[in-house]
């Protein structure tokens, strides 16, 4: 947000969110820094100068249901490339599953969002 007047923030973590409760895959343009803990962003209308869009998995694992997870995340990036360009930089925050179901999420992730940079 130094550089950018908003950040997109893509949450594909069902367990442990960041803007949305658990089992959700969100959408969000941010315009102000994240400063409180994620339970407190919770609350409506916490963040004025943010938006957000959530999609529901059913679940806040994400093998229960491996394809309506990638479908949320299908979704989801939608939601961005429906913004204006110049597009703002987009973070992906995944989970830390990275063994065998995990990984081949982590590369259908991967393969939706096209990212230019993974850290």
């Amino acid at each position: 947000l130094n550089t950018h007047r908003r950040v997109a923030f893509l949450g594909t973590d069902l367990g442990q969110s960041e803007m949305s409760p658990p089992g959700i895959v969100s959408f969000s343009l941010l315009r102000e820094p994240l400063l409180t803990p994620p339970q407190s962003r919770l609350q409506h209308h916490h963040h004025q100068n943010n938006s957000s869009s959530f999609f529901f998995v059913g679940t806040n694992q994400s093998d229960r249901h491996p394809r309506s997870y990638l479908k949320a995340v299908s979704n989801a990036m939608k939601e961005y490339f429906r913004l204006r360009h110049p597009r703002p930089p987009l973070v992906i925050n995944t989970q830390g599953w990275i063994k065998g179901l995990g990984l081949a999420q982590l590369q259908g992730i991967i393969a939706i969002t096209k990212p230019r940079y993974i850290v």
